[in-house]
């Protein structure tokens, strides 16, 4: 009987110590799979990524996502430098243009870094991505030397408006932003944006204070004087039959123009935007003639054209 009771205590404390040895493997294996896990993690953020230039079909630098682990604003703010910062991948468009001479300057294309969509790259890359192909969006210029030979024969479009040639910094801002549109060719189903093609109006591009009407008072600002730029502009580009996508209207009535003709412009709010529908190229013109006190803008194209 003695034999048989220390048998089942035997059997008991056996079966226990095997319980025992199951939960303590089970344990470990969780660890280890634990282990595994975020060595996998720590992997998959130290893993090397390609960025490619899709431009120039080469690597533009490798990054790891570990470069962003703080956080995503980090991510979105690496984004934006790479897009928008002194070397960065964003590119503003330079139209082509026409000199006097009949000298064609190819122009040069607007490129965009898709920010979000390269963010979002980034975040999904999985353990296996080696490479990935920058986002970009790229608007190219549609015309070539040879399509603008005799650009200038034909005028489509003409209008003209007054100034006060005593007002010197409204003047001169008028004449810088005519300089900068003076030559320019759009080609068939090519957009024109005033703030594109004229740039941002700093003292260090040579702009200067004048009259500028902020809503609606007149005051004074940098660059006053260029919505007479952009106004004359919509005009000729309504004389001349162009599609007109954006033109914003000031706060108060103009002297320059009847009321309802104006074109008010603002650096990265309101622009001037129109589009040559027509399936030829055409040029546009811009002058100050300061002993008539006038700005002169015209559109024209080849006389094969018509």
């Amino acid at each position: 009987m003695k034999k048989v009771l220390l048998l089942c205590v035997i059997l008991i404390g056996a079966s226990g110590c095997a319980g025992a040895t199951v939960n303590g493997s089970e344990q470990i294996a969780a660890e280890a799979n634990k282990k595994a896990v975020n060595l996998y993690i720590k992997e998959l953020e130290e893993r090397e990524i390609d960025l490619i230039n899709p431009l120039k079909q080469e690597v533009l630098m490798t990054i790891r996502k570990s470069d962003f682990a703080d956080s995503e604003e980090t991510l979105r703010e690496w984004v934006k430098e790479l897009a928008r910062g002194p070397n960065g991948f964003d590119q503003r468009m330079k139209a082509a243009k026409v000199r006097d001479d009949g000298t064609f300057v190819p122009g040069v294309p607007q490129v965009v870094l898709k920010e979000e969509e390269l963010v979002e790259k980034i975040k999904q890359a999985s353990y296996f991505t080696r490479q990935l192909e920058i986002p970009i969006e790229v608007t190219y210029i549609n015309v070539t030397e040879e399509d603008v030979a005799g650009l200038d024969e034909v005028e489509i479009g003409r209008y003209a408006t007054k100034f006060t040639s005593s007002i010197s910094g409204r003047v001169d801002n008028i004449e810088l932003s005519a300089k900068s549109i003076y030559g320019v060719v759009l080609g068939p189903g090519d957009i024109f944006s005033f703030n594109r093609i004229v740039g941002e109006r700093t003292k260090a591009r040579g702009y200067k204070e004048a009259n500028v009407i902020v809503d609606g008072d007149f005051v004074n600002g940098l660059g006053g004087g260029i919505c007479q730029t952009s106004t004359t502009l919509y005009n000729v580009a309504l004389d001349a039959g162009m599609e007109i996508i954006e033109r914003n209207p000031h706060s108060l009535p103009v002297s320059y123009v009847p009321e309802g003709r104006d074109a008010m412009v603002n650096w990265g709010t309101s622009d001037l935007r129109f589009r040559n529908s027509f399936d030829y190229p055409v040029l546009i013109q811009m002058k100050v003639d300061r002993e008539k006190s006038e700005l002169i803008a015209i559109i024209k194209t080849a006389q094969r054209y018509l």
